[in-house]
């Protein structure tokens, strides 16, 4: 890797973890913010790390949250026992999707619009990191596939609920987590899938770039 590289990765760095601590030092963390019964979130990989902590979060302010996971029945069921009993008080469910597959996305997609609910906040934030080379049943590099495509599909397929759910008082969000890592990436246009050559960082950090990249009329 290039030496300029390397030192625009180590910038980013530091000034990501500088920002925490400012924010950590502000005490803004700690802060109470609003309650925001009866709107609805939906958070992609919830059941585990940054997800999860994201679905504690939001339950925490009152809001409803459909959490999209691959998970098992059993690690699921688990899952929603314990936010169930952390916030008794707010609706937590499960719904199953396999990102690395359109087919399911769409299903996935189908299932929310048929059950009514609006939809103030959708976070697209499972992803896989550094995996082996493999590419899906759709003929997609399986980390363009689940942290870009497949986000970007539910994305299109929701936005008229997410549009119709906020008002000018309330906007509807949605929400891409990405990576620092995206700053060192470019996108390989002419090798999408990385058939040529594949390197699993080259091919997640692409991923996250093309999160931020991400744009819906």
């Amino acid at each position: 890797m290039k030496i300029h590289i390397l030192l625009r990765y180590a910038w980013y760095w530091f000034v990501e973890w500088f920002s925490r601590l400012l924010w950590l030092r502000s005490g803004l963390s700690g802060q109470v913010f609003m309650r925001c019964e009866g709107r609805t979130a939906l958070i992609t990989g919830g059941t585990r790390g940054i997800g999860f902590e994201t679905a504690k979060k939001l339950l925490s302010f009152g809001m409803n949250v459909i959490i999209g996971s691959d998970s098992s029945s059993a690690e699921s069921e688990k899952c929603l026992q314990l936010l169930r009993s952390l916030y008794p008080k707010s609706k937590v469910e499960i719904w199953y999707v396999d990102l690395s597959s359109m087919d399911s996305v769409k299903e996935f997609a189908e299932k929310y619009l048929r059950s009514g609910l609006p939809l103030h906040i959708l976070i697209n934030n499972a992803g896989i990191m550094f995996a082996p080379y493999k590419i899906t049943e759709d003929g997609l590099e399986s980390h363009m596939a689940i942290n870009y495509f497949s986000h970007c599909l539910l994305t299109k397929l929701l936005l008229p609920c997410i549009k119709q759910s906020g008002n000018p008082k309330c906007k509807a969000r949605i929400i891409n987590v990405s990576s620092c890592l995206h700053f060192i990436s470019q996108i390989d246009f002419n090798d999408l899938n990385s058939i040529h050559s594949y390197c699993p960082h080259h091919s997640y950090n692409q991923s996250k770039l093309c999160q931020v990249c991400l744009r819906m009329p």
